[in-house]
């Protein structure tokens, strides 16, 4: 039979029917594998060895390559022409690993060296490679056969990286040629190394360096074999192509092991996790029962299982998780978990009517019916047995035989139920109820409200009151203790008529579950009670459908509710509350067939994907699925069952599952993860971390990503893992086992430590494995580079400087040159000034003078030369201010308020007017020489304004400072003027233009009571 269960990276799950001929004596049972093949990642279907090395992975050798599994993907590794590190040639035969976690193996074309750490092959071609035969590791050393009588000793530690080595590096031993051909070779507990050849079995002797025979007499000569193996006491067991030997210690004779063996070539043995010896043929396989030396040979069911009965099979391999693997021809290669055996199961090939089963009742000690969707398989056990006593549930059973009444023979049983008095109470999908007595003669049958369909699919029989609260798909009806009908319970007839399930309580109610929540009936008060669903509700059920109720242990007032939809609830009925736990707190599905309480207080859901296990302590879920050994996913409606000794029940659309939960563990080993590949800007790199466990990142590594696995892990695809940076993940992130990758980009310069975690299905929680990420700064960001251009920068700087300074200083002693030519120009005009004009103008004022003291002079020509006299003194004046200015590089602004003082005493005195200046200044600032000048003339042009056309009696001049400007202040406490006449006014359009020469600001304000003009002289820098 072929289970619908879907095809994956893991293979197929393919259950193997173990019997034999003398059931009285067999073991028989299901072995379940998982296949793998070219569909899966093998690089060919022919594996020729099997080896589990001390880091987890799994490595096969095959016609096509090496190939290594980590339980998730299989890497290849196979010739490359061009390459000379890599494999020298694809056909592999025999591999060990050595103490150094170095791979060696035999290949087609020479014995090959595998570093894993610089993932290069070493290639040994100094034999004829088509004679190589097995490779084994005794005592730290490589010991390797030939067919044509030689032994190879190798020793790892003298190896070098060279690719290739002369003979006389090595020491060969070789076997005499009349001992035979050697096959394989074993490191034996008593007798030392012992090689098996094809006309006997010779061991090698330590003090004389040589192989001796050891006379067996009567084994069969020129045997074909290729396998000897130690047993579990010292025996020395023989694999020949005619069957197999065991060396018998008292004789000294080797004897046929097992005559139960068809004559076939036996290419492997291995001892089972059970201590059975598995023997691969080249007509299957045969698992032998080492006490009694009887087969259990396989009844194949379903895909591919014909090959491991009649085909040839070339390896048998236990790995160190006790798992076998299994390799055939051209088939890829088989994989057994014992750790699956703890969920049995039962179905049509069982010897059930039918693998979908919907019901389970423990008639007696011994007596089981089940119900399937053809009628009732009733199953005995043996004496004294349990359905979990034995590795697989049929191994326990007596018999199996099928309920036969004509009636429900082809029909599905949705329920069964045993009273006080031991009848037995049948429920089925469209035929009523069936009552049947302790010797299953049938009594009567219910068929409630003829023609309604649904009334007649029974979902549960529940005892309540002296009656028989019988629940279907169209109501509820009663029966009371003397077997009659009293009719339907019409106190839901409003709401619903659609129920699952009902359970009796402890307070005199029963509990009904419904397609829209769920009713309870007290019967002291007969009152019904409706609790459902409400999606907008602080407290409802988790959905609208409540299949299952069942009382929480050790509290009357709480229940479990199992929901097909909303997960798992449970209930507390006196608070009327209700704490849900669905697929966010890890439920396997939400929606829920089933539910047991086990007697430890642990919930068992049945779901849509496999089972789950829930804690009540610990509020955590365990879920259990085709990878545990659950023959099938999927859970029936209410199909659950627990038996007096507290083994469960679950049936499923393709068999009866069968355990007791005491055999499930809680907690599970779980290696600690290893990193499996590494990719830098998403190409694959070659993880080769330093003694310090360090790798560098360049600053051209962008983008960098990290795959793990949990190798040793019995239960990959069910791992989940954590990864982090320290100093950039404050959490760790969590990943599923289908995707394993860890990716980070733009890490900070310096160390950042990569861990990564792996959890199982349990919670338990495994070593960390870290690695440290060396991150490089770009060259231009390195010490030395900042450095350099520091030192370079600063150089630059300073010769720009140094030119700088050189430019300014030629430019200042230009300028020096060219101040001190104008101070002896401004000197050489200054003198020409004073001598020519200033001279002129003095002879000019003297004549004047002159020609006025005459007496002859009529008083208008003395008014006139009064008036010239007074133009030459003004000019005079002005020529002086010249001088002065011309005379001066800089003026101060303090002996420019003394020059102006002096200028307005001097008014004053003429004109007989008050004139006062002040000063805030402190004196340090410097104004320009045409700036005073211009200055000069805008206080000479206000005071005469303010004389000459306001007859101001008082004027004042401030000057003060700030940080940005001087400011002068001219005011006066004449009459004012209209300053909107357009006629006039030169004079103010003088100043202003005289302010703008230096980029000053000129402002005047002109009223009845003064005149006010303000002036402002940015500062120089």
């Amino acid at each position: 039979m072929q289970f619908a269960i879907s095809r994956n990276i893991l293979g197929h799950l393919i259950l193997f029917t173990l019997l034999l001929p003398d059931l009285s004596k067999a073991q028989s049972g299901n072995y379940r594998f998982t296949h793998f093949d070219i569909e899966d990642g093998l690089s060919q279907n022919t594996v020729t060895d099997i080896l589990h090395d001390s880091e987890g992975y799994i490595w096969f050798g095959t016609q096509e390559g090496l190939n290594r599994f980590d339980g998730y993907e299989f890497r290849h590794y196979k010739h490359q022409k061009d390459d000379s590190t890599s494999i020298s040639d694809n056909y592999v035969w025999s591999m060990i690993e050595d103490a150094d976690g170095n791979l060696w193996m035999c290949t087609r074309n020479g014995i090959n060296l595998f570093n894993k750490k610089t993932v290069s092959f070493t290639t040994f071609s100094f034999y004829k490679a088509s004679t190589l035969g097995n490779v084994k590791r005794i005592d730290n050393l490589v010991w390797i056969t030939a067919y044509d009588g030689e032994v190879f000793r190798i020793d790892p530690s003298t190896i070098t990286s060279e690719s290739s080595k002369e003979l006389n590096d090595y020491l060969f031993i070789t076997i005499n040629k009349e001992y035979g051909f050697p096959f394989s070779i074993l490191d034996h507990s008593t007798l030392g190394k012992v090689v098996y050849t094809h006309t006997g079995i010779v061991f090698f002797s330590d003090e004389d360096q040589q192989f001796i025979p050891l006379g067996f007499e009567n084994l069969p000569l020129r045997n074909q074999g290729s396998m000897i193996i130690e047993g579990k006491n010292g025996e020395l067991l023989i694999g020949t192509n005619q069957g197999i030997f065991i060396l018998n210690k008292a004789t000294n004779t080797l004897e046929l092991y097992s005559d139960h063996l068809s004559p076939s070539l036996i290419r492997s043995l291995a001892f089972g996790p059970r201590g059975n010896l598995w023997v691969a043929t080249n007509t299957g396989i045969t698992i032998l029962d080492m006490e009694t030396r009887e087969p259990v040979t396989f009844s194949p069911l379903g895909e591919n299982t014909e090959t491991l009965s009649d085909e040839v099979l070339h390896e048998i391999y236990k790995d160190r998780n006790n798992h076998m693997w299994v390799s055939a021809e051209n088939k890829g290669v088989f994989k057994y978990q014992p750790e699956q055996d703890r969920f049995k199961f039962l179905n049509r090939n069982s010897g059930l009517n039918s693998s979908l089963v919907w019901s389970i009742q423990q008639i007696n000690d011994n007596e089981y019916w089940i119900g399937t969707n053809e009628g009732i398989t009733i199953v005995r056990l043996k004496d004294g047995l349990k359905f979990t006593s034995r590795t697989f549930a049929p191994a326990s059973i007596e018999s199996i035989r099928q309920l036969n009444i004509n009636d429900i023979k082809t029909e599905r049983i949705n329920s069964i139920f045993v009273d006080e008095q031991d009848n037995r109470w049948i429920g089925t999908h469209g035929k009523g109820l069936l009552l049947l007595d302790k010797n299953n003669t049938l009594l009567k049958i219910f068929s409630f409200e003829e023609g309604a369909v649904h009334a007649n699919q029974i979902t549960s029989i529940t005892p309540f009151n002296n009656e028989y609260w019988i629940t279907t798909f169209d109501g509820i009806f009663v029966i009371d203790s003397n077997h009659n009908l009293e009719g339907r319970f019409e106190k839901t007839d409003p709401i619903t008529n659609y129920f699952f399930s009902g359970f009796k309580d402890s307070k005199e109610n029963i509990w009904i579950g419904s397609n829209i929540g769920f009713f309870r009936y007290n019967s002291s008060s007969d009152s019904l009670t409706h609790f459902t669903y409400n999606p907008d509700a602080e407290q409802s059920p988790g959905f609208y459908f409540v299949n299952n109720i069942i009382k929480a242990k050790g509290d009357d007032e709480k229940f479990w509710l199992g929901t097909f939809g909303g997960g798992l609830d449970l209930f507390n009925s006196e608070t009327i509350t209700y704490q849900n736990f669905d697929e966010e707190q890890g439920l396997a599905n939400n929606v829920v067939s089933t539910l047991e309480l086990d007697k430890n207080e642990n919930v068992w859901l049945g779901t849509n994907r496999g089972l789950s296990r829930f804690n009540a302590t610990t509020k955590t879920f365990s879920n259990f699925d085709n990878r545990n050994g659950i023959i099938f996913n999927e859970s029936a409606i209410n199909a659950s069952y627990q038996n007096n000794e507290g083994e469960l029940f679950f049936g499923t659309a393709d068999g009866l599952v069968i355990f007791h939960p005491d055999s499930i563990p809680f907690t599970a080993p779980i290696s600690k993860p290893t990193l499996t590949n590494f990719f830098i800007n998403y190409n694959e790199t070659q993880l080769r971390p330093d003694e310090k466990n360090t790798i560098d990142i360049f600053p051209q590594d962008k983008v960098l990503s990290f795959e793990f696995a949990s190798l040793n892990t019995k239960k990959p695809h069910q791992t989940v893992y954590e990864f982090m940076i320290e100093g950039i993940d404050d959490r760790w992130n969590e990943t599923s086992s289908t995707r394993r990758t860890a990716t980070y980009s733009t890490l900070p310069y310096g160390e950042n430590i990569f861990k990564v975690r792996a959890k199982n299905l349990f919670g338990d929680v495994s070593e960390i494995t870290s690695i440290t990420l060396k991150v490089h700064r770009p060259f231009w960001l390195t010490w030395w580079f900042l450095g350099l251009v520091s030192a370079l920068i600063l150089f630059v700087f300073l010769f720009i400087m140094r030119a700088f300074y050189k430019h300014r200083m030629n430019v200042k002693l230009r300028k020096l040159e060219v101040a001190e030519k104008l101070h002896e120009e401004r000197e050489r005009i200054s003198r020409d000034l004073h001598d020519t004009v200033g001279s002129q103008i003095t002879h000019i004022i003297s004549s004047l003078d002159n020609i006025t003291y005459q007496k002859n002079l009529t008083n208008t020509e003395r008014a006139k030369l009064e008036d010239l006299s007074d133009f030459a003194r003004t000019t005079m004046q002005f020529l002086r201010e010249t001088i002065w200015v011309i005379n001066k590089d800089i003026i101060s602004i303090t002996e420019f308020a003394d020059r102006i003082s002096d200028y307005c005493d001097k008014i004053a005195d003429l004109e007989g007017i008050f004139i006062s200046v002040k000063s805030s200044s402190e004196g340090s600032y410097l104004i320009h020489p045409i700036t005073s000048m211009n200055l000069l003339r805008i206080i000479q042009e206000g005071i005469t304004n303010s004389i000459k056309h306001t007859e101001a009696s008082i004027i004042q001049v401030v000057i003060s400072e700030n940080d940005r400007e001087i400011s002068l202040k001219i005011s006066d406490n004449g009459s004012g003027f209209d300053l909107s006449e357009k006629k006039g006014h030169h004079g103010i359009k003088n100043m202003k233009a005289r302010a703008q020469e230096f980029k000053g600001a000129f402002n005047i304000e002109s009223s009845e009571s003064g005149t006010s003009i303000i002036v402002t002289v940015p500062k120089l820098n």
